[in-house]
Formats: C-alpha cells, sequence, structure tokens
C-alpha cells in the first residue's frame, strides 16, 4: 500500500554486497529500495568505511521514483553516520519526489516526467538528466542498468546502452507503463512480475522474475500479530489498505457498506484526509477497530489479517500475495492504462482475490465480504491461491541475472 509502509528489503542488495567491484545503476519507480545501511543492524558497524558495503552504495538510483512505498536517502541525509539509524534517510509517505538520489556523491539527476503537452519540457530535461548521467558513468562506470520504470530513466538507460553496458527492465505490472514501453526496445532483458505483462512486450527476451518482497512478510505468527496490534486473537480480522493518500474512493464504500457488515475487527489505514471520518464510522459500526493514517509495519498488519481489501497495486499485491492473504481487491479508477484493474484480473484469475469496483453498491460489498468471512474454507483456498503469485526468490533471480550478464560482457570484451 502506497504510503502504509517504511521498512526496506535487503536480500537483493545482500546478493551483490561482497562482489568486491560491481557498480549498478538502478532506476526506481513503484518498488520497494534497500539502503545499504540495512544490510547490517550492528550499530558499531560503520558500513560507509566497508569495502564491501561501498560498492552498494552505487546501487542507489536513478530513475523517476513517483509515490514511494518505503525509506528512501533524501536531501539532508548523512552519510558519515556510524550506524543505520544514524546514516538512513527519513522516511518519504505521502510526498511525491521530484528529482532522484543518485549514489554515494548524494547526487540528483532532474526527474523527467512525460506530458503530452509539454514535449519540449520533457525533451529539455531529458538532455540536461543525460548530460548528468555521462558524466557520473564517466566517472564512476557501472556494470549493468536497472530500470524500474518512469521516464527518467531514459537518461541511464540510454547512455548506459551508448556505452555498451547489459541494460534490463523490471515491470511489476501487467500492464508495462509508457516509459518501459519505450525502453524495451534498448534493453537487453525485460524482467516481470505478472506472467500478463509479457505478451504486451514485444520483445525477444523476457522472463518472469516476480517482484521483489522482504522475507518478513511470510513470516508467520497471526496470534503474536494481533496481540501486537491491540486485537483478540480469536475475533476475523479485516485489513483495509487505503494507500498514501487513503484512497477516498475506497474508505467511502467501506463506510457506506459497515452497517450491512457482520462483527469483525478492522484495522484501517485511512490515510490523512478521512482518518477522522473512517475512525468514526468505525466505532460506530464494528467490534474492534484500529485506524491509522500510515503504519510502519506492513508485514504485522498483513499477518493480523483474515482478508484483506485493498488497491490492486503491483507492489501491494506483491505483498498480499507474500503473506498468502485472500483479497478484495477495489482497482484504482482511471489509473494509467488501467494497470490496478489488470492486476486485480491477474490476481482473481488464480482464485486469490475477488475484484469489486469502487462505483458498485455497498449493499452488495458488503454481501461479498460478509461471504468470504462466513466460509473459513472459501478464504484457505483462497490463501493458497494467493500464496502461488508469491516469488520469494525474485530478488535472487534479478540479482543472478545481472550478475551473470555482467560476467559474460566481461568474458566477451575480454575482461
Amino acid at each position: 500500500s502506497r504510503g502504509s509502509q517504511r521498512a526496506p528489503q535487503r536480500s537483493f542488495w545482500e546478493l551483490f554486497s561482497n562482489t568486491g567491484e560491481l557498480a549498478i545503476w538502478v532506476s526506481l519507480e513503484d518498488i520497494r529500495v534497500a539502503m545499504p545501511c540495512d544490510l547490517s543492524r550492528d550499530p558499531a558497524h560503520n558500513l560507509l568505511q566497508d569495502e564491501t558495503y561501498e560498492v552498494a552504495l552505487r546501487f542507489v538510483a536513478s530513475g523517476r521514483i513517483g509515490w514511494l512505498h518505503a525509506q528512501f536517502p533524501v536531501e539532508g541525509w548523512d552519510p558519515g553516520g556510524n550506524n543505520c539509524a544514524q546514516n538512513t534517510a527519513p522516511y518519504i509517505d505521502n510526498v511525491q519526489v521530484n528529482s532522484t538520489y543518485v549514489g554515494e556523491e548524494e547526487k540528483w539527476l532532474l526527474a523527467v516526467g512525460f506530458n503530452w503537452r509539454h514535449p519540449i519540457r520533457f525533451l529539455k530535461g531529458y538532455r540536461a538528466a543525460a548530460k548528468q548521467v555521462r558524466r557520473q558513468f564517466e566517472k564512476t562506470p557501472p556494470h549493468a542498468i536497472l530500470a524500474m520504470g518512469g521516464f527518467t530513466a531514459a537518461a541511464p538507460v540510454r547512455v548506459g546502452r551508448g556505452m555498451g553496458l547489459p541494460v534490463f527492465l523490471h515491470e511489476s505490472n501487467a500492464v508495462p507503463g509508457r516509459a518501459n514501453r519505450l525502453l524495451a526496445r534498448w534493453a537487453d532483458e525485460i524482467l516481470i512480475g505478472l506472467e500478463d505483462a509479457r505478451e504486451r512486450f514485444g520483445h525477444p527476451s523476457v522472463h518472469q522474475t516476480g517482484t521483489p518482497v522482504r522475507t518478513e512478510f511470510r513470516e508467520i505468527n497471526a496470534g503474536k500479530s494481533r496481540a501486537k496490534l491491540g486485537l483478540e486473537v480469536e475475533k476475523p480480522v479485516v485489513l483495509v489498505i487505503g494507500g498514501s493518500q487513503g484512497a477516498r474512493g475506497l474508505n467511502e464504500l467501506i463506510a457506506a457498506a459497515l452497517p450491512e457488515m457482520p462483527e469483525a475487527q478492522w484495522m484501517h489505514l485511512a490515510g490523512p484526509h478521512d482518518f477522522d471520518t473512517m475512525k468514526t464510522a468505525h466505532r460506530k459500526n464494528s467490534l474492534k477497530t484500529v485506524v491509522h493514517e500510515f503504519f510502519d509495519d506492513m508485514p504485522t498488519a498483513l499477518d493480523a489479517a483474515d482478508l484483506v481489501i485493498s488497491r490492486a497495486g503491483a507492489s501491494s499485491l506483491a505483498e498480499v500475495a507474500a503473506a498468502s492473504k485472500p483479497a478484495v481487491l477495489v482497482p484504482l479508477p482511471g489509473s494509467a492504462d488501467d494497470h490496478q484493474r489488470a492486476n486485480a484480473r491477474a490476481a482473481a484469475k488464480g482464485g486469490g482475490a475477488v475484484v469489486f469496483e469502487q462505483d458498485g453498491a455497498p449493499e452488495k460489498f458488503a454481501e461479498m465480504v460478509s461471504g468470504l468471512l462466513g466460509d473459513s474454507a472459501k478464504l484457505e483456498s483462497m490463501a493458497e491461491a494467493m500464496k502461488m503469485l508469491d516469488r520469494p526468490e525474485a530478488a535472487s533471480e534479478i540479482a543472478q541475472r545481472i550478475l551473470a550478464a555482467c560476467e559474460e560482457r566481461a568474458v566477451d570484451s575480454g575482461g
């Protein structure tokens, strides 16, 4: 859920942490980010003075960040700190980032967003970004490019391609974004999160890797998680993930449906705008409710749930799948290329989710949710189906493909 979780993943970066000299230029959009400081929780260990981890800093990143889901280095980050807490940036939630962190020297790229009404602005931004990227690459040549969406990735991809570097694109959604569709022609490999995206790329090398998700989402102890959240262990729990802006349409649907819902415990991440309204609505109608604007510990929240009600963003869906939770997905109307509806259909096709449109009748929504909560066998079968969408080795597979390409390129060049 956008803006609802903050702790970053680690496994992707651990795979690269002891390579000695590999540097990868990464662009980021709709995916969680792991900072090198998170590779060690030892307060006495200064990661920035450790050769092994110093390399990892070069992985972070170039690209259009968009709406962030996790911690990320921002202006004011102190790289001289002596532990993870000190050299980790403030969290960015509910804020659209307009520039991009490049690496260990804290350089920033102009974010290059594309708008059909302002093509000249895009071209000017692209030229400025390309010059910046070229200077950085000449100073610290990367070994590979990994783009994960957004038009700001165009500069690193094109410059890297011109330098003969292996270029990878990762697409988490069932419908590829415009930037990835454009940049695919310069990619050596395209990595996809959902199989449905394969046919939308006219590319000879497309591999389904899944979307990297932290291992904490797969650690199951529902009783402990419910107790941690102040919920009763034996009562059913519905988790609502409203997103960084609170997903007002989803909130309104749930508020209207609550009077028809059966007794259940609710944990609702409502966002800042509807927090008071949803807190009042739940207080009137539900047995036990925990309402937050945002929430730091999404693995615990998902672990506690019997049923998840959520938008259908790719990252949220990947987390729900990792936690093996049945879901009611309410796609965001008007999402780019209608990708959320495509994501929701992909999950529903496997049996792990049901799809409900935001403009549907609240009574029908309440009937659907009530039916699921009253059918434990159905919830169990949906949970198993949702688990099939999870790709626990996604980070490892992406890393291995990049490393293999770098090694092959080194052999071909005689390096």
